[in-house]
């Protein structure tokens, strides 16, 4: 099973302005709307925030709506103090958040400790730094009592859920609605069963799944939505560490708490659950997510599991060391190390790669193959043009359709799921055989599961794939380790042990350094060359010509390698001839 999880760097990287930033310097906008051309925040927003702004003019209800959240609303005054002296364009919200809350926390503490019904504060006490960002001047240096307490602690739950709701209307009004362009192919090759989404968009369903196609898609924290004036359907909020305490101050800004009376679910257990009992690997890819602590229980819940092996993309190097940072933070340094080093890490990252402009890099066989398993959703008439679709594209061999081997096994099981019986499996074998195969971290070619295609009753009982589709699948692992072994034995290194001459070893070493895209298979055939060429002197005669031969550092480099490597095998098999010796004697 695959689990895709999705932060708010996947809105983000589709160019959407999502980013918290973004939000307060739109929200600002719109707090002086009348002039909001000439706002100090209007240069700030970007090119679609203005378009947003554009057609606010022309909707006084929403505009008013908007108004009357933000007005008065003494956490978005904190948060825009708190962007004013940090003189950036970055802000962690949840982070500021439990700032406030463990503030108030340790003052609620200290007022329960001193057992008086008032509690005097002086100039000096820490609370009135924090009472001044909160715009409260009227509190400071006075005397609090429970009613003051209660007071203010309902008036910044009221701000919380005020501030909630205006970012799900700019998100259901405005970010759900905006055209996007490009797809990323990290998500797309992932070809996630289950998502798990951080976000409040619903862009991973328009532009991956489409809306109707969503049963398998976990917002656990809620998702915009229109219509919302009332009641926030969104959590943003903290995860405290302690999680013990019976009954926790403030737990109103707890995202368990809220997860529970807003109802966003946590499906993902049950996804665990399930392929645990059935004692399955998971795979698990992290994609626009930064791994904050603030989601700590859930991140533990996916990366500390036996049963998962985990990805990570980055945006960019500061990304990935923030994320590092993190990780230390939620699973501590020693696990870390543990899970990302070895041959075969539970951890991996890897860096995002660019977008591909249009709408054809693999999602259209994705949608299809979802429409196929969904056919009682869709009119007759829809059925007929979906089936008579890829009737063509088979015919026509379309291979930017079909896109990959993966997406072509997992369109055929569909077919045969939903009884489309004119459908014959060495069609597709044709097709797959000139789709490139992927080679795996060993450095051989991935072979295909077919427990990947398999489906689970809900009494818990696996029905396999399609005979046809094993056999489709049987076929293609048979082709793609021909094709590999082919494609190796035409490499003009790949005989070296076998030559002759001096020339013909150096000639055969310099086209194997010259490799570009070097695999660990590639690392382990180098490896494994010099031990098998131990003491053999015309070896060791064009290793000396290759060094003699101007090369770029890049090859240089691969060759100190494998010089190094020699060297051992060399001093191994020394030392093992000495202590046979030694113990003949």
């Amino acid at each position: 099973m695959k689990i895709l999880v999705l932060g708010n760097g996947f809105d983000l990287d589709h160019k959407l302005p999502t980013s918290y930033y973004n939000f307060l310097n739109f929200c600002n906008c719109v707090l002086c709307f009348d002039n909001y051309d000439t706002c100090p925040y209007y240069e700030k927003l970007t090119d679609t925030q203005k378009d947003y702004l554009e057609k606010l003019k022309h909707n006084n209800n929403l505009l008013k709506l908007f108004s009357t959240l933000l007005e008065k609303n003494n956490l978005l005054y904190y948060f825009n103090n708190h962007l004013h002296h940090s003189g950036t364009n970055w802000i962690d919200l949840e982070r500021e958040i439990k700032n406030i809350v463990n503030q108030f926390k340790l003052f609620e503490l200290d007022f329960i400790k001193s057992n008086k019904s008032n509690y005097k504060i002086d100039t000096n006490h820490r609370i009135n730094k924090l009472l001044n960002d909160l715009n409260l001047h009227s509190l400071i240096d006075k005397t609090w009592d429970d009613i003051t307490l209660n007071a203010v602690h309902a008036s910044l739950c009221s701000y919380l859920e005020n501030f909630c709701l205006s970012l799900e209307l700019y998100i259901s009004t405005f970010i759900n609605h905006t055209e996007i362009s490009g797809i990323s192919p990290d998500i797309v090759d992932f070809d996630a069963d289950n998502v798990l989404i951080f976000n409040y968009s619903t862009t991973y369903e328009r532009v991956y799944g489409g809306t109707r196609w969503k049963e398998n898609i976990n917002h656990i924290h809620g998702m915009a939505e229109d219509g919302n004036e009332n009641k926030s359907n969104i959590v943003l909020g903290i995860t405290s560490a302690n999680d013990s305490e019976k009954e926790p101050l403030y737990v109103e800004f707890e995202k368990y708490f809220q997860r529970i009376t807003k109802h966003t679910g946590s499906e993902y257990k049950n996804w665990l659950d399930k392929k645990m009992q059935r004692r399955e690997k998971i795979e698990v890819a992290f994609f626009g997510h930064s791994l904050d602590p603030s989601d700590s229980d859930i991140i533990k819940d996916l990366l500390c599991n036996d049963k998962t092996t985990i990805t990570i993309y980055f945006y960019n190097e500061k990304s990935y060391q923030q994320i590092i940072a993190n990780l230390i933070e939620i699973l501590g340094k020693e696990y870390l190390l543990s899970n990302i080093s070895g041959y075969n890490p539970k951890i991996t990252f890897i860096k995002q790669r660019e977008h591909q402009l249009g709408n054809n890099a693999g999602i259209n066989i994705t949608r299809d193959t979802k429409k196929l398993y969904r056919l009682y959703i869709l009119s007759n008439e829809e059925i007929t043009n979906l089936i008579t679709k890829i009737t063509e594209k088979i015919r026509e061999k379309d291979l930017s359709y079909f896109y990959s081997q993966e997406k072509t096994i997992s369109l055929f099981e569909a077919l045969k799921h939903s009884k489309i019986d004119n459908i014959n499996y060495k069609d597709f074998v044709e097709i797959c055989v000139q789709l490139d195969y992927v080679i795996n971290k060993s450095g051989q070619p991935k072979k295909f599961d077919p427990k990947r295609w398999s489906d689970i009753t809900p009494w818990e009982e696996e029905i396999p794939c399609n005979t046809e589709t094993l056999k489709l699948i049987n076929a293609i692992n048979k082709s793609n380790q021909k094709r590999f072994d082919e494609n190796t034995n035409n490499t003009p290194y790949h005989n070296i042990t076998e030559m002759k001459t001096v020339m013909e070893m150096t000639n055969a070493l310099i086209d194997m350094l010259n490799e570009e895209k070097p695999t660990k298979l590639y690392w382990k055939n180098l490896s494994d060359l010099a031990y098998k060429m131990v003491n053999n002197k015309k070896f060791e005669m064009a290793l000396n010509s290759c060094s003699k031969i101007p090369l770029s550092i890049f090859v240089k480099s691969k060759l100190q390698y494998l010089n190094s490597i020699y060297e051992n095998a060399c001093y191994d098999a020394y030392m093992s001839e000495q202590i046979e010796q030694e113990f003949n004697k």
